[in-house]
């Protein structure tokens, strides 16, 4: 969301941009179209949304504009952003040993009979084994794909690797598409140097969490890249979390590409987002020793992630008794802030109603009534919700408004006792 409106006030924008979100299933394009927060840019035509089959490669379909993206239409250069993907694709696996290749064939079981076979919860059973089988003479029909194995098993004493065959194929799709010209720029669970394959993270492990993912060999990646005329950036140091690595197409061969090089250098090398995660993992042991003016620069750091926002919001409250007036407004500022940077896409936690709720206790309450009346407007009516809202107009005199809500609350639930209360406070003496 954010790159939508940093490019309106960049040197671009006078250069008509079209961003293009894929996926593979149609229910989801038909929520993000309909979605209240892109529906502005969608009928601006800066938005539209394509499914896409990353093993297939098929043409991409715009289902706004209804043009095909094709490499006779592309005018400028595409440039490719793809976040935790290339880890859920197909990957081949293989080993070496003694300088001999061998391809892993997998066997996936558990260990009881399985009624459903689409129950999602197979996941967390499933027992992964695999037999080793020689691999000579030219595995894949690509060369370059066999150059890059070869290279392997040359290098590598003795290691087990995962060839990330549908992230190649996807780049060798978009490079196609693009005539060429091209930026990816790619994050996902992964390594790109033998190091890391040497110290057992090219094992074909699956990771479980809901679905299941694979890291991914962006030291490969990037030896098909260059193979097509690319270049490649990868971080220097060790990824914990999250590789990014870009891959530039279209460019001289001697460098170029400054500006595109100098922003990865401040963006991934300099300070990232795996580094913020690490980073985040300690700090988030220790927020309750940490003064409102630590946590929002924290917050800024974050980029106004609302999921950091919910894990500090209790120590925010703490301190509401203490904070001036000052403070109040940069934490005012702060939750409009997280709110901009946030798109709801239906999660069990209420963004919106926990902000509110904090505008509530500063005695923000015309900008409290406006969050919470996005809460209500995400996930319906609820009594607590209700009851803030009454709360709200209560604290801006607006009485008739904050019987309403304080009505609604009841409604909703008979036995809330603070809304009995506020109701006969609101009331007229003797009314009923």
């Amino acid at each position: 969301m954010g790159g939508l409106y940093a490019e309106r006030d960049s040197a671009l924008k006078g250069i008509p941009v079209r961003y293009v979100m894929t996926d593979l299933a149609e229910r989801n394009l038909e929520y993000w179209r309909a979605h209240p927060r892109l529906r502005p840019l969608v009928e601006e035509g800066s938005l539209d949304f394509a499914l896409f089959d990353a093993e297939r490669g098929r043409e991409l379909t715009p289902v706004v504009s209804g043009e095909p993206l094709s490499a006779g239409a592309m005018r400028n250069p595409l440039m490719v952003v793809s976040n935790y993907f290339f880890d859920s694709l197909p990957q081949d696996a293989f080993a070496v040993a003694e300088g001999r290749l061998s391809e892993m064939l997998v066997t996936v079981s558990t260990p009881r009979r399985e009624p459903d076979p689409e129950d999602p919860d197979i996941l967390s059973r499933v027992e992964v084994a695999y037999d080793h089988a020689p691999a000579d003479g030219d595995y894949y029909e690509d060369p370059a794909w066999n150059r890059i194995l070869e290279d392997y098993s040359r290098r590598l004493p003795s290691a087990a690797f995962l060839f990330p065959v549908a992230a190649l194929k996807c780049v060798e799709y978009f490079h196609a598409l693009s005539g060429g010209r091209m930026l990816l720029l790619s994050g996902d669970r992964g390594y790109c140097d033998d190091e890391a394959i040497l110290r057992g993270e090219g094992t074909p492990t699956p990771a479980v969490h809901g679905s299941f993912s694979m890291m991914v060999d962006y030291q490969a990646v990037g030896e098909y890249c260059r193979h097509l005329g690319g270049q490649v950036l990868h971080p220097a140091h060790r990824a914990e979390s999250l590789n990014v690595s870009a891959f530039l197409f279209g460019g001289p061969a001697d460098g170029g590409f400054v500006e595109t090089r100098q922003a990865y250098e401040e963006a991934v090398e300099k300070f990232g987002p795996d580094d913020f995660f690490t980073l985040k993992e300690g700090v988030a042991g220790v927020y309750d020793s940490l003064s409102p003016g630590q946590l929002l620069a924290f917050l800024r750091l974050s980029g106004w992630d609302h999921r950091r926002f919910l894990e500090c919001l209790h120590v925010f409250k703490r301190h509401l008794p203490e904070l001036d007036e000052t403070r109040k407004r940069e934490l005012g500022r702060a939750v409009r802030s997280v709110w901009d940077a946030y798109l709801p896409i239906g999660e069990e936690e209420d963004l919106a109603f926990h902000l509110g709720t904090l505008l509530l206790e500063m005695e923000s309450y015309a900008e409290a009534l406006e969050f919470l009346q996005h809460s209500e407007d995400l996930y319906g009516p609820e009594p607590g919700t209700a009851y803030n809202m009454a709360v709200c107009c209560h604290g801006l005199r607006q009485t008739a408004k904050a019987l309403e809500h304080v009505n609604r609350a009841l409604e909703l639930d008979a036995d809330f006792d603070a809304a009995r209360a506020l109701r006969i406070k609101l009331r007229p003496s003797g009314g009923r």
